[in-house]
């Protein structure tokens, strides 16, 4: 018997730790987490980024997670 719950808090507790403060808890029920990603930030301006939420269903990681992809936007006073 799998227990959906403990493996969620595992899996919560990776990406936690690999992507710090690029990673947030959006909310309990439905699971679902949100992780940044941006290029290489060491000098010059990122022309992409991305942020994408998972939403976990009940029986994750045996149900396939809801993979939403979104682009963040650049101010103005960036744009080249």
């Amino acid at each position: 018997m799998t227990d959906y719950a403990e493996e969620q808090t595992m899996e919560v507790e990776a990406l936690e730790s690999i992507y710090m403060d690029d990673f947030a808890k959006v909310q309990d029920s439905p699971l679902s987490m949100k992780v940044k990603l941006v290029p290489d930030q060491n000098g010059g301006i990122n022309h992409v980024a991305l942020s994408l939420v998972f939403t976990m269903p009940a029986k994750y990681p045996d149900a396939l997670p809801l993979v939403r992809a979104s682009r963040m936007w650049i101010s103005n006073s960036r744009r080249v």
